[in-house]
């Protein structure tokens, strides 16, 4: 009996455990908001530059296969650095 008595506390256990998970994910969830390109501006702090070669090869990649990635901003629209 001892046994059932922990499997039921682990059981239990593992519950408790996963409702809080679940509730800090949910407050975790980001919003996602639709930005027009044109507001969206570059942040001054980010380091990684691109040449105009690289940038045609970005954008015929994009064009090719697609961009699923969201752009991560701040409340103002500057971009993560």
């Amino acid at each position: 009996m001892p046994r059932n008595r922990k499997t039921a506390h682990k059981a239990n256990h593992q519950n408790q455990t996963e409702a809080r998970f679940n509730s800090a994910q949910a407050e975790l969830i980001p919003i996602l908001e639709f930005v027009a390109v044109r507001d969206l501006k570059p942040s001054p702090k980010n380091p990684r530059t691109h040449s105009k070669k690289q940038i045609e090869q970005i954008k015929k990649s994009v064009l090719e296969f697609g961009f699923t990635s969201p752009a991560l901003i701040d409340e103002n629209n500057w971009s993560a650095p």
